[in-house]
Protein backbone atom coordinates (compact mmCIF):
# COMPACT_ATOMS: atom_id res chain seq x y z
CA UNK A 1 0.00 0.00 0.00
CA UNK A 2 1.44 2.95 -1.17
CA UNK A 3 0.94 6.30 1.18
CA UNK A 4 0.87 9.69 0.13
CA UNK A 5 4.61 11.13 0.62
CA UNK A 6 5.73 14.40 1.91
CA UNK A 7 7.93 16.24 -0.79
CA UNK A 8 11.03 14.76 -1.08
CA UNK A 9 13.85 15.69 -2.97
CA UNK A 10 14.17 13.81 -7.14
CA UNK A 11 17.21 11.50 -6.94
CA UNK A 12 19.09 11.63 -9.91
CA UNK A 13 19.14 8.39 -12.33
CA UNK A 14 21.72 6.18 -11.62
CA UNK A 15 23.39 2.87 -13.50
CA UNK A 16 21.64 -0.33 -12.48
CA UNK A 17 24.55 -2.48 -10.99
CA UNK A 18 24.62 -5.15 -8.66
CA UNK A 19 23.60 -4.88 -5.01
CA UNK A 20 25.92 -5.17 -2.20
CA UNK A 21 24.71 -8.50 -0.66
CA UNK A 22 27.14 -8.38 2.49
CA UNK A 23 26.08 -6.04 5.17
CA UNK A 24 28.74 -3.05 5.39
CA UNK A 25 30.69 -3.43 2.17
CA UNK A 26 30.38 -0.90 -0.66
CA UNK A 27 31.87 -0.37 -3.70
CA UNK A 28 30.49 3.77 -5.31
CA UNK A 29 27.49 4.98 -4.56
CA UNK A 30 24.78 2.80 -3.42
CA UNK A 31 21.44 3.48 -1.50
CA UNK A 32 21.49 2.36 2.00
CA UNK A 33 18.78 0.43 3.03
CA UNK A 34 18.28 -0.55 6.71
CA UNK A 35 16.04 -3.43 7.18
CA UNK A 36 14.13 -3.92 10.69
CA UNK A 37 12.31 -7.19 12.47
CA UNK A 38 13.05 -8.72 15.35
CA UNK A 39 12.43 -12.17 13.57
CA UNK A 40 15.95 -13.36 11.60
CA UNK A 41 14.09 -15.49 9.33
CA UNK A 42 12.35 -12.71 8.17
CA UNK A 43 15.28 -10.58 8.01
CA UNK A 44 17.19 -12.95 5.90
CA UNK A 45 14.01 -13.49 3.52
CA UNK A 46 14.27 -9.53 3.61
CA UNK A 47 18.00 -9.42 2.45
CA UNK A 48 17.57 -12.47 -0.20
CA UNK A 49 13.99 -9.92 -2.14
CA UNK A 50 16.14 -7.17 -2.10
CA UNK A 51 19.48 -8.70 -2.83
CA UNK A 52 17.63 -9.38 -6.43
CA UNK A 53 16.93 -6.06 -7.02
CA UNK A 54 19.31 -5.58 -10.00
CA UNK A 55 17.48 -2.32 -11.09
CA UNK A 56 18.83 -0.61 -7.40
CA UNK A 57 22.64 -0.12 -6.37
CA UNK A 58 22.15 -0.51 -2.64
CA UNK A 59 24.08 -1.08 0.62
CA UNK A 60 21.67 -3.62 3.10
CA UNK A 61 22.06 -3.36 6.76
CA UNK A 62 19.68 -5.25 9.40
CA UNK A 63 19.21 -4.63 13.28
CA UNK A 64 17.05 -6.93 15.17
CA UNK A 65 15.44 -4.62 17.50
CA UNK A 66 14.41 -0.82 17.29
CA UNK A 67 17.43 0.01 20.13
CA UNK A 68 20.30 -1.41 17.35
CA UNK A 69 18.68 0.33 14.11
CA UNK A 70 19.14 3.15 15.77
CA UNK A 71 22.58 2.65 16.82
CA UNK A 72 23.23 1.40 13.20
CA UNK A 73 21.33 4.40 11.75
CA UNK A 74 24.20 6.51 13.95
CA UNK A 75 27.08 5.59 11.07
CA UNK A 76 25.01 3.99 8.30
CA UNK A 77 22.90 6.90 7.27
CA UNK A 78 20.19 5.30 5.30
CA UNK A 79 18.16 6.02 2.72
CA UNK A 80 15.75 4.36 3.55
CA UNK A 81 14.56 2.13 7.11
CA UNK A 82 12.24 -0.58 6.65
CA UNK A 83 10.85 -1.54 10.22
CA UNK A 84 8.25 -4.43 11.22
CA UNK A 85 5.34 -3.11 13.40
CA UNK A 86 5.29 -4.98 15.91
CA UNK A 87 9.09 -5.82 17.96
CA UNK A 88 9.99 -6.18 21.63
CA UNK A 89 11.05 -2.95 23.75
CA UNK A 90 10.39 -1.01 20.67
CA UNK A 91 7.27 -0.52 17.87
CA UNK A 92 8.16 0.06 14.82
CA UNK A 93 6.47 3.14 14.54
CA UNK A 94 8.39 4.57 17.37
CA UNK A 95 11.19 3.40 16.02
CA UNK A 96 10.50 5.25 12.89
CA UNK A 97 9.54 8.35 14.47
CA UNK A 98 13.14 8.50 16.20
CA UNK A 99 14.26 7.77 12.42
CA UNK A 100 12.32 10.74 11.55
CA UNK A 101 14.22 12.84 14.07
CA UNK A 102 17.43 12.39 13.89
CA UNK A 103 17.53 11.52 10.12
CA UNK A 104 14.94 13.43 8.46
CA UNK A 105 16.06 12.43 5.00
CA UNK A 106 15.48 8.88 5.34
CA UNK A 107 12.48 7.37 3.81
CA UNK A 108 10.82 6.10 6.37
CA UNK A 109 8.42 2.61 5.68
CA UNK A 110 6.29 0.23 7.90
CA UNK A 111 5.96 -3.56 7.32
CA UNK A 112 3.14 -5.58 9.15
CA UNK A 113 1.49 -8.80 8.85
CA UNK A 114 -1.53 -7.13 10.77
CA UNK A 115 -4.18 -5.80 8.65
CA UNK A 116 -5.39 -2.55 10.19
CA UNK A 117 -6.21 0.80 9.49
CA UNK A 118 -5.45 2.24 12.87
CA UNK A 119 -1.79 1.14 12.65
CA UNK A 120 -1.79 3.04 9.00
CA UNK A 121 -2.86 5.40 10.78
CA UNK A 122 -1.16 6.05 13.79
CA UNK A 123 2.13 5.27 11.47
CA UNK A 124 1.68 8.09 9.56
CA UNK A 125 0.80 11.00 12.38
CA UNK A 126 2.92 9.63 14.52
CA UNK A 127 6.51 8.80 12.19
CA UNK A 128 5.40 10.49 8.99
CA UNK A 129 5.76 7.52 7.07
CA UNK A 130 6.20 6.82 3.62
CA UNK A 131 5.12 3.52 2.84
CA UNK A 132 3.12 0.49 4.52
CA UNK A 133 4.03 -3.04 3.24
CA UNK A 134 1.60 -6.01 4.00
CA UNK A 135 3.55 -9.20 5.23
CA UNK A 136 3.45 -11.57 3.66
CA UNK A 137 4.51 -9.05 0.37
CA UNK A 138 5.43 -10.13 -3.12
CA UNK A 139 9.01 -10.02 -3.80
CA UNK A 140 8.98 -7.68 -7.05
CA UNK A 141 6.31 -5.24 -5.11
CA UNK A 142 8.65 -5.31 -2.30
CA UNK A 143 11.37 -4.25 -4.74
CA UNK A 144 9.73 -2.12 -6.60
CA UNK A 145 8.31 -0.17 -3.47
CA UNK A 146 11.83 0.36 -1.89
CA UNK A 147 13.63 1.92 -5.20
CA UNK A 148 10.72 3.97 -5.67
CA UNK A 149 11.49 4.90 -1.89
CA UNK A 150 15.82 4.78 -2.15
CA UNK A 151 15.13 7.26 -5.36
CA UNK A 152 12.60 9.80 -3.45
CA UNK A 153 15.61 9.83 -0.50
CA UNK A 154 18.02 12.30 -2.38
CA UNK A 155 20.15 9.98 -3.69
CA UNK A 156 22.84 7.90 -2.53
CA UNK A 157 25.70 10.99 -3.18
CA UNK A 158 23.68 13.20 -1.23
CA UNK A 159 25.86 14.61 2.34
CA UNK A 160 25.53 13.36 5.45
Amino acid sequence: MLLPRPEAPQAHSGSAAQPAQQEGRSAGAKYRILLVDDEPLVLDALLQALGRAKELPCELATALSGEEALRKAASFDPHVVLADFRMPGMTGIDLLARVQTHHPRAVRALITGYNDLDIAIEAMEKAKIHYYLQKPWNNEDLRNTIAEAARTSGGPERGA
